[in-house]
């Protein structure tokens, strides 16, 4: 019984730390909801990707995006597109880090795309 207490009480936590894990303290953003509302798409060319994000909400999106290519290169670029070009060929995990507003309050949402250059 006091194991499923635990259990119980370690789930609500976690619920409760996905819930404020965005917004400031004046105002909260739904980020559970706001990820179904974030997609990325690609088209590659080669060596040459070339990645768009579109947003399907009611806030704005940032013009800065955190990208992770999932081969080493990190960059923060201006805008929903980005190109990038792998040097090798291989599958790679990228990820884009969209940061959504509400007037002052901004929440962050991490989007993955799999990337196969063969």
């Amino acid at each position: 019984m006091r194991a499923i207490k635990i259990s119980v009480l370690f789930v609500c936590l976690c619920a409760l730390c996905l819930v404020n894990a965005c917004g400031d303290d004046d105002q909260e953003l739904s980020c559970l909801t706001e990820l179904n509302n974030v997609d990325i798409m690609h088209q590659t060319d080669e060596f040459i990707v070339t990645f768009e994000i579109s947003y399907s909400g009611n806030l704005s999106v940032d013009p800065e995006v955190q990208w992770a290519f999932g081969d080493g290169t990190e960059v923060t670029a201006t805008g929903t597109t980005v190109e990038h070009t792998y040097s090798a060929l291989g599958t790679y995990d990228a990820v884009a880090i969209v940061t959504l507003r509400d007037n002052d309050a901004t929440c962050q949402v991490p989007q993955d795309e799999q990337v196969v250059i063969n």
